[in-house]
């Protein structure tokens, strides 16, 4: 770095600007040739090699960048274009204890990701998060600057990108509904460098399955359906992943155990005036009648679901009293005999408007507004209000469907 004859920053102090770099040679030589007359600061990159960053002339970097134009960092070497500027050699401080590896896909090879991914995350030995690195080209990851000690490991990946299931080290595959427990796994033992060793590393390769995945069509009976959302879950009820379908209804869940007796299930119908519907052909989300999905071998296709044409409720909330329209409160359908949930919801926009999802025909629905999050009492249609934000459902209006519901204001 090149002091500028001219510039200074706001402090008055010189600045600095980069004219060179270079890598040393196998011998640890290094050489700057070229250079006009004028005064240079050089600093050592070592951290990629586990190494400090120090300056020539013998400081350690106290940050990561160096801090060149920093007056009390680094030693000013003068280049007068005559005198050779021989023997600043550098002896680099080993920065810590490192954890190197490799992630691969069982039987791929190394992953491939400069994108940051896929990272393997580290936890002290009681759980706590200590830090993470993201893998490079050629799937190597770094955990440098370590203290000595006993650590876990687990991996985090993209699985839009990479469709992998995640690992602990030491226990294996983590659950895709509950995610990663690093405590499940055993520890990483780090040593402290010596004089004998002073590149302390351990070694720690993972080998990631792929995801199972789960593929087919959402339609009306003739259009595909674009943005409707598909999710798998177990019998149990537990949430694995979801996914939207493309702009023809084309639909993959990936990164899902293989595992047998999951379900799949419309859950989200983008606005689209179809019912919600549990594979194969069950309406609603019926964890009990859906049909078991066996993904044991890891794929399935052709999981196509027919929405069945359904009926909205719509209409405006406004704030009592004005024609101003009452923004971002949902507005939700229960049952009247029971007082259960339909599923079914709407949010209202900057006029106030709101059109619920999809429901079968009926005469057993109600409509709620609930404006807490806007400092607003709850009501149900027409104009009954929650006492204590605790709803009397047979208090409310029924709303019969079939057709449209409009006007539920």
């Amino acid at each position: 770095f090149q002091r500028d004859p001219v510039e200074v920053d706001e402090f008055g102090y010189p600045v600095y600007h980069q004219v060179a770099d270079t890598r040393s040679l196998d011998d640890g030589m290094y050489y700057f040739t070229g250079l006009a007359a004028g005064f240079y600061k050089v600093y050592v990159a070592g951290v990629n090699h586990n190494y400090t960053n120090e300056f020539v002339g013998g400081q350690q970097c106290p940050d990561w960048d160096c801090n060149i134009n920093d007056p009390a960092n680094g030693t000013e070497l003068e280049v007068d274009g005559i005198n050779p500027n021989a023997g600043q050699d550098v002896l680099l401080d080993y920065s810590g204890s490192r954890i190197f590896g490799t992630i691969r896909r069982q039987g791929e090879g190394p992953l491939s990701s400069r994108y940051g991914h896929v990272r393997v995350e580290v936890y002290d030995a009681g759980g706590g998060g200590v830090g993470h690195a993201y893998i490079n080209e050629i799937g190597q990851y770094w955990l440098d600057d370590l203290a000595p000690g006993e650590y876990r490991l687990v991996t985090n990946h993209n699985v839009e990108v990479h469709n992998l299931l995640d690992q602990v080290y030491g226990f294996g595959e983590c659950d895709v509904a509950f995610g990663c427990d690093p405590m499940a796994g055993t520890t990483v033992t780090v040593n402290a460098p010596t004089e004998e060793v002073p590149n302390a590393t351990t070694e720690v390769e993972f080998n990631l399955r792929s995801g199972a995945t789960l593929s087919g069509n959402v339609s009306d009976g003739g259009t595909g359906l674009d943005g409707v959302e598909v999710c798998v879950t177990r019998r149990d009820g537990w949430w694995l992943r979801c996914t939207r379908a493309d702009g023809d209804g084309n639909y993959t869940v990936l990164g899902l155990p293989w595992e047998n007796d999951l379900l799949a299930f419309v859950n989200n119908t983008n606005g689209y005036p179809v019912l919600t519907e549990t594979y194969d052909n069950v309406p609603g989300h019926d964890w009990d009648n859906g049909t078991g999905l066996d993904l044991s071998d890891g794929v399935e296709g052709g999981i196509d679901f027919v929405l069945e044409p359904g009926y909205t409720i719509s209409g405006r909330v406004l704030i009592d009293g004005t024609s101003t329209p009452l923004v971002g409160a949902s507005v939700c359908i229960h049952y009247q005999s029971t007082g259960g949930w339909t599923g079914a919801c709407g949010g209202t926009d900057d006029n106030g408007e709101y059109t619920t999802e999809a429901l079968p025909p009926g005469s057993d629905y109600v409509a709620y507004v609930i404006p807490e999050s806007q400092g607003y009492q709850l009501q149900m249609y027409a104009g009954e209000n929650c006492p204590a934000n605790w709803c009397d459902f047979s208090l409310a209006t029924p709303i019969p469907l079939g057709p449209n519901a409009p006007g539920i204001d």
